[in-house]
C-alpha cells in the first residue's frame, strides 16, 4: 500500500531530497513539498484538514486504510452540515516538483469507493494532493468520484494546500518542518525574520526530518492556552528541537522577539513589561548537565515576577533534563508560579509512541548519508529499533551518518547496542578522532555553549589548546570545517557566525573523555569557562549525579586562582566548595578567604538555599571555623529563625552542629513559645506583621516551619499537641482569605491518537532505500 502512496514518482532519492530549493514566484511560496516523503505528506495533509474543518481528523496506517487516509465526522466547509456523516480523506503524494494529478492516477482508489459507501463512509470524499490541479482534471475527478458512490468529491491540490499553509501561522506552528521548506522571508515579517534565521541555523539538517510529536502538539497547545510550558527530557531526547520550532511559531505567531537565557537574572534582565508579547526561551533552566542550586535559587527570587510576565502576556519555554528537574522541584517555591507543578503543562519528550519513532528514523535513514546498500540492510531490523524504550532521535540521526557507523554491526544485537549506550559509542568516536579534530572538539568545548567566532582567531582557549595538543590554529581551523555536520554545526549569531557542538551530548561525551586524562582536565580547568567548571566538575572522590569531571588534588590550587576571578566569597564559589569540594579543597580554599566572619553576616532567610550558611556549617564540622566564627553564625541563625520563623536549625543536621547543646535548647524553647504558641495560634497576627507578598504563602510557610519543628521535637508529646492546634488555627484562618489571583486551571490533555499494534509498523520503512 505505501508503494501506492508514491505512484506520483519519487523525489529522486536522498540527494534530490537534501539539496532540492525551494521556489518562490511572486505572491506564491512553494513549500518544497516534494522533498516530504509519503507519511509526511500524509501527516501534513491530515494537519491541514483539522484546521480548516476546527474538529479531529483520524488517520490510519496503509495496512489498515480501507481505502482512507483520515476520517473525519461531518462534511468540509461549503456544503450542508451533516453531523452523523462520516466522511473520508484520501491522501496522493509526488516526489515530482513538476507532476500534475490526472484521472488516471486515482484509479485505483476510484475501486474502493463503492465499499465505502457501503460502510457509510463516503458521505463527503477529500482528496489532497501536492500535485499540481488543472480545472479540467479536477472536474473529471470529482465526477468519477461521485459516479463511484460518494455523496460529494473534493480534490484540492499544490496550490491550496499552499494557500493554507501560508494564511495560518497555528497550522505552521503544529508542522514547524514547514519552516525549513519554504522562503522564510515570505512567511514570516521582515521584523521576526532575523531571530528565525539564527535559531533555524542552530537546528541543521535536523528540521528536514522534523516529526510532529504528541509532545510538540501538547506543547504547542500548553503555549497557547496557557503561555507556559516545561520540556523534560533526557540528553538527546530531543528538547531543544522542539525548542527550536516553538520559537519559531512563536515569531510566526505574533511574538515581538525570542529571548534565549538560562537563569533568573537573564530574565529579570530582559523581560520588559511594556512589551507583553516577549518569548522566552529559557534552556537547560536549573542546569546543563547537573542540577545547579545557584540556578534553582536565582529562579526562586524571581517566580512571581515570571508569574506576572505570563499573565501580562508573556510566553514562557522551560527545557531542562528530567533528572536535573527531579532534584530541583524540591528546591523551588512551587507555589510561586503554580505552572511549574501542574503535570497538564509538563512535557516528557521521552514518551515518544512506537509510530513516532518510527517516523522519526523513517526520516533520518531516508534523508541521510548512508549508501543505499547500507539503507537496505538496515530495512529489515528498522521496526525493532523503533520499538527499543531507548531510542532517541539524535541517536537516529547518528545511525543516518556513516561518520558515526563505521564499527556499527547491522544485526538485532549491533543496533539494541547502538541505541542502548549511545555516549560510549560516542565517546569512541572521539577517541578516535586525529589530533587536530581533537584539538577542534576541545576549543569548542572550553568556549562553551556560546560556541566560537568564526573564523577562528587567536585567543586565550586557543593558546591553551596549542600548548596542550601542538595543534597550530590552521590545522584547527580546518579540522573544525571537516567536522562539520557530523560533530560540529557553523551557526549565525547577532555578533557573527560561531562552531558550536552538532548536539549538546558532544559535550557530555568529550567530558567523559577528559575525567580519564590528567592532561586534558589540566587543559579544562586552566582553559573553560569559570561557570562551565563551577557546574561541571567535582573534586577528588566526590561523587555528584551527571558529574564526570574530576578534578586532581594537584590541580586543587590551580582552580582556586581560576576562581579568584570572582570575590572567594562569592555565593556561587561558597556553595561550589561546600558541595563540591572534599575536605582537602573546603581545607585550602577556606584557608586563601580573607575575611570569614563577613560570610556569616551575609545568612540571609530562607536559610535552608543560603550558600554562606552551608559553607560555614561544613567548614566547621571539619574543623576548620573558629569560635568566633561559630559564635557570629549561631547569633544570625537565631535571629532568622525568630523573625521569620526559619525551622532550618531544628531540620538540619549540619546546622545543628554549630550550635552547642544549651545554645539549641534555648533556640528551641523561644521558637515554641514565639512562633508555635504565638503566631501559630493567633496566624492573623503573623498575616499582619508581613504586610506584602502572597499571603497565602507566607501562611503555608509558617505552617510548614511549624511541621518542621514537629517533627524536631517528636518525643515531646505536649509539644505536638501544640503543633497540631497551631496547624488547625493556620488552616482556617487561611480558609478565610479572599484569593486574589485567578487560579492556573489548565483544560485537560489533548487526547492521544489510537496507534496501530508495533508488529505494522514495517509498512513505514517500505521506501526508506528509495
Amino acid at each position: 500500500m505505501a508503494q501506492g502512496k508514491n505512484i506520483l514518482g519519487q523525489a529522486g532519492g536522498t540527494a534530490a531530497a537534501k539539496n532540492a530549493t525551494p521556489l518562490a514566484q511572486a505572491q506564491q511560496i512553494d513549500f518544497a513539498l516534494h522533498t516530504l516523503g509519503w507519511k509526511a505528506f500524509q501527516d501534513l495533509a491530515v494537519a491541514v484538514a483539522a484546521e480548516v474543518l476546527e474538529r479531529p481528523v483520524q488517520t490510519f496506517l496503509p495496512s489498515q486504510d480501507g481505502g482512507r487516509d483520515g476520517a473525519f465526522w461531518g462534511t468540509w466547509p461549503g456544503a450542508p452540515d451533516v453531523p452523523e456523516a462520516k466522511s473520508t480523506i484520501q491522501c496522493k503524494f509526488t516526489g515530482k516538483p513538476s507532476k500534475t494529478l490526472k484521472l488516471s492516477d486515482i484509479s485505483g482508489e476510484l475501486s474502493k469507493i463503492d465499499s465505502l459507501k457501503c460502510r457509510g463512509l463516503a458521505h463527503d470524499y477529500v482528496l489532497l494532493t501536492n500535485a499540481g490541479v488543472s480545472g479540467q482534471a479536477e472536474g473529471e475527478m470529482v465526477s468519477a468520484i461521485e459516479a463511484a458512490g460518494a455523496t460529494r468529491a473534493r480534490v484540492l491540490g499544490r496550490d491550496w494546500l499552499t494557500e493554507e499553509i501560508r494564511s495560518r501561522p497555528r497550522l505552521r506552528m503544529m508542522v514547524p518542518r514547514l519552516y525549513g521548506l519554504g522562503d522564510l522571508s515570505q512567511i514570516i515579517d521582515e521584523r521576526a525574520y532575523t531571530q528565525a534565521r539564527f535559531i533555524l541555523s542552530s537546528m541543521g539538517d535536523d528540521l528536514a526530518a522534523f516529526v510532529t510529536t504528541a509532545a510538540h502538539r501538547q506543547s504547542v497547545e500548553a503555549l497557547q492556552k496557557h503561555r507556559f510550558v516545561l520540556l523534560l527530557g533526557d540528553p538527546a531526547s530531543g528538547k531543544s528541537t522542539i525548542g527550536a520550532s516553538l520559537a519559531v511559531g512563536a515569531l510566526d505567531d505574533g511574538a515581538i522577539g525570542t529571548v534565549r537565557i538560562s537563569d533568573g537574572p537573564g530574565f529579570e534582565q530582559h523581560w520588559n513589561p511594556n512589551e507583553p508579547s516577549q518569548f522566552f526561551w529559557i534552556d537547560d533552566a536549573f542546569g546543563e548537565t547537573q542540577y545547579q542550586r545557584s540556578r534553582v535559587d536565582s529562579w526562586n527570587s524571581r517566580l512571581k515576577m515570571m508569574h506576572a510576565a505570563v499573565k501580562s502576556g508573556a510566553r514562557v519555554l522551560m527545557t531542562s533534563r528530567t533528572y536535573i528537574w527531579n532534584s530541583a522541584k524540591f528546591d523551588l517555591k512551587l507555589g510561586e508560579f503554580p505552572l511549574l507543578s501542574n503535570s497538564q503543562v509538563i512535557i516528557d519528550v521521552q514518551g515518544l509512541t512506537d509510530l513516532e519513532r518510527a517516523q522519526i528514523l523513517y526520516n533520518h535513514i531516508r534523508l541521510g548519508e548512508q549508501p543505499i546498500s547500507l539503507k537496505r540492510k538496515l530495512k529489515p531490523f528498522l521496526p525493532s529499533v523503533a520499538t527499543n524504550t531507548n531510542f532517541l532521535p539524535e541517536t537516529a540521526r547518528r545511525l543516518a551518518s556513516p561518520y558515526f557507523t563505521g564499527k556499527l554491526s547491522v544485526s538485532r544485537d549491533g543496533l539494541s547496542d547502538f541505541f542502548e549506550r549511545p555516549i560510549e559509542f560516542l565517546r569512541d568516536v572521539l577517541i578516535g578522532l586525529a589530533e587536530p579534530e581533537r584539538a577542534a572538539v576541545a576549543l569548542i568545548f572550553l568556549h562553551g555553549p556560546t560556541g566560537v567566532p568564526s573564523p577562528i582567531a587567536n585567543s586565550t582557549e586557543l593558546t591553551t589548546v596549542y600548548r596542550l595538543t601542538g595543534v597550530p590554529l590552521a590545522d584547527v581551523a580546518r579540522a573544525m570545517e571537516a567536522l562539520r555536520g557530523s560533530l560540529t554545526l557553523l551557526v549565525e549569531a547577532p555578533d557573527g557566525p560561531r562552531w558550536v557542538f552538532k548536539h549538546p551530548t558532544v559535550a557530555d561525551a568529550f567530558a567523559e573523555i577528559v575525567s580519564g586524562s590528567p592532561e586534558m582536565i589540566e587543559l579544562y580547568v586552566r582553559g573553560a569557562k569559570l561557570e562551565k567548571l563551577l557546574s561541571e566538575v567535582v573534586c577528588g572522590t566526590t561523587q555528584l549525579p551527571g558529574a564526570s569531571v574530576h578534578i586532581p588534588r594537584s590541580l586543587y590550587d590551580t582552580l582556586i586562582d581560576r576562581m579568584q576571578e570572582r570575590e572567594l566569597s562569592d555565593r556561587d564559589l561558597l556553595r561550589f566548595a561546600a558541595h563540591r569540594g572534599d575536605d582537602s579543597f573546603l581545607e585550602r580554599y577556606f584557608g586563601r578567604l580573607e575575611d570569614p566572619l563577613a560570610i556569616a553576616e551575609r545568612i540571609n532567610s530562607d536559610m535552608y538555599f543560603s550558600a554562606e550558611l552551608d559553607f560555614v556549617a561544613k567548614a566547621h564540622a571539619r574543623g576548620l571555623a573558629d569560635q568566633g566564627l561559630r559564635a557570629a553564625t549561631v547569633e544570625r541563625v537565631t535571629e532568622l529563625c525568630l523573625n521569620w520563623a526559619d525551622a532550618t536549625p531544628f531540620k538540619d543536621e549540619m546546622v545543628q552542629g554549630l550550635f552547642e547543646a544549651k545554645e539549641l535548647h534555648d533556640l528551641s524553647i523561644r521558637f515554641r513559645h514565639e512562633i508555635v504558641n504565638e503566631y501559630g495560634l493567633e496566624p492573623q497576627e503573623w498575616d499582619e506583621r508581613l504586610l506584602t507578598g502572597d499571603r497565602a504563602r507566607h501562611l503555608q510557610d509558617l505552617k510548614e516551619a511549624i511541621q518542621g519543628f514537629a517533627a524536631f521535637g517528636q518525643n515531646d508529646a505536649e509539644l505536638l499537641d501544640e503543633c497540631a492546634a497551631a496547624e488547625v488555627a493556620i488552616d482556617d484562618y487561611a480558609a478565610t482569605l479572599d484569593d486574589d489571583d485567578e487560579p492556573d486551571t489548565p483544560s485537560a490533555p489533548a487526547s492521544a491518537s489510537k496507534l496501530s499494534p508495533t508488529e505494522q509498523l514495517s509498512v513505514i520503512f517500505e521506501d526508506v532505500d528509495d
